[in-house]
């Protein structure tokens, strides 16, 4: 009886074991999001930036500059209530360089670099150290070339 009881046990582990091997290498479907979607770009300078500032009195913005179809120079920068450049301070990027290991003035033109050179904003990768920054980047530099390309 005994045997019997470990001879199932050891089919349905392996039956299981089976069809969950089977499930994990299905194809994934990637969902096609109309809202996201980037089409031709239209020629001009497209800025797209936060409407308050964050709780450390910084806001972003991105403005990107499209020629013949193609990106071609990309800005993205914080600014203060005064105006002043979050890659220009010189004491905020001191501090932050020592504690994440990079700052604006370093993560913020690799962000700019990438988007000109791969022309599409699901391929930049984000900035160790910078991650919050480059989400925004992304989220707003999305926004920017969806307005291009209406």
């Amino acid at each position: 009886m005994r045997t019997k009881t470990n001879k199932w046990i050891a089919i349905g582990l392996a039956t299981g074991l089976s069809l969950s091997l089977f499930a994990g290498c299905q194809k994934n479907e990637q969902k096609n999001n109309k809202d996201a979607e980037i089409g031709t770009l239209k020629d001009g300078t497209w800025t797209v930036e936060a409407e308050k500032f964050d709780d450390h009195g910084w806001k972003p913005g991105v403005t990107i500059e499209v020629a013949d179809g193609k990106i071609t120079t990309v800005n993205f920068d914080y600014v203060n209530q005064d105006g002043q450049s979050k890659k220009a301070d010189e004491g905020y990027n001191t501090a932050m360089k020592e504690k994440s290991g990079t700052n604006p003035a370093e993560a913020f033109p690799q962000l700019e670099q990438q988007l000109v050179e791969k022309q599409d904003i699901d391929q930049v990768d984000i900035v160790t150290g910078a991650t919050s920054s480059s989400e925004s980047f992304k989220a707003m530099a999305k926004e920017a070339l969806q307005n291009a390309s209406k």
